[in-house]
């Protein structure tokens, strides 16, 4: 989350000069002053390369997705079905 730094940072400093204009202005932000912070480019980098790979795997569906065998089969009601026998188990259980 490095890429959110100088947005964090902005409204620190927001937040900061409602109580102290002097102490706002001495937070140093990576991108304006990066001399005190040698490993933020390299690391907003590396989170870079690593966002890409993610983007760039195929993320797979989830089992039985794309099947067109039951057409007429509609998710909605049957998590509706399983919630009512739940229900009812719960209803058994304390009876």
């Amino acid at each position: 989350m490095f890429f959110r730094l100088p947005e964090v940072v902005s409204a620190w400093k927001d937040q900061v000069a409602q109580v102290s204009e002097k102490a706002s202005k001495s937070l140093a932000d990576p991108e304006g002053y990066p001399n005190p912070f040698p490993n933020f480019e390299p690391a907003e980098k590396e989170e870079e390369e690593e966002a890409d790979e993610v983007d760039a795997k195929p993320v797979p569906a989830p089992e039985g997705m794309g099947q067109d065998d039951d057409d007429d089969v509609d998710v909605l009601e049957q998590e509706i079905d399983k919630l009512k026998v739940r229900r009812e188990e719960r209803l058994v259980e304390l009876l």
